[in-house]
């Protein structure tokens, strides 16, 4: 049911697709090594027309952008990811999804089972997704959210050392909005992750946008 929706940030997340950049950003960064935790020097914010939301990013994010079937039913999907010093970083949103789906507990069914939909997986070649460590409730502006933890799964062909991706999704109206990192845990300090994902917020229009719902 969800395979197509989820299956754009799995790829995005956990693999290296490389995609067209259509937003830049001025910013800098510092060059790291192996054992050195993730440190940047400038974040910039950014705030994608229409998209609800407005992020801390290091580099400039590429664009994806998807219309999903649910019930044979379109349901628009935008992901942006960036990519710094062996990290990679991700946001977007999956909605608004049409009153009818609403009705009929799709979004519920969604965030309920983000966990299941992100992380239990197989690839083409029948290895299992990633192993969930932990999960919990969080909330923002009194909106719902769910943060998960987990290592980076089969896609992580490349690095050696232990992985990790943070990602935490809100149920806000008639949307699913989705922010998380993922990289090595040498270079990914507890700071680093919380800035990154503590600095999402919602846009004023959306949250009109909600109450008129």
């Amino acid at each position: 049911m969800y395979k197509p929706i989820y299956l754009l940030i799995t790829l995005l997340v956990f693999s290296t697709v490389d995609l067209p950049t259509t937003l830049a950003l001025q910013t800098g960064g510092a060059s790291l090594g192996s054992n050195q935790k993730a440190q940047i020097v400038s974040w910039t914010r950014f705030a994608p027309k229409d998209a609800g939301f407005t992020v801390l990013l290091p580099s400039a994010p590429k664009e994806a952008k998807d219309n999903s079937l649910l019930d044979s039913v379109s349901v628009p999907t935008v992901l942006y990811s960036a990519n710094a010093d062996g990290v990679k970083y991700f946001v977007g949103r999956i909605g608004d999804m049409p009153e009818k789906l609403v009705e009929k507990g799709r979004l519920d069914e969604w965030f309920n089972h983000a966990d299941e939909i992100y992380f239990e997986y197989k690839t083409k070649d029948g290895k299992s997704g990633s192993t969930l460590k932990s999960q919990k409730d969080i909330s923002l502006d009194g909106y719902a959210g769910r943060e998960y933890e987990a290592d980076c799964g089969p896609y992580n062909k490349t690095d050696t050392q232990p992985c990790i991706v943070r990602m935490r999704v809100y149920k806000v109206g008639h949307s699913i909005f989705v922010i998380g990192l993922s990289g090595p845990t040498s270079i990914l300090s507890t700071e680093h992750i919380n800035k990154f994902l503590q600095s999402f917020t919602l846009t004023p229009q959306v949250k009109s946008t909600v109450k008129s719902q």
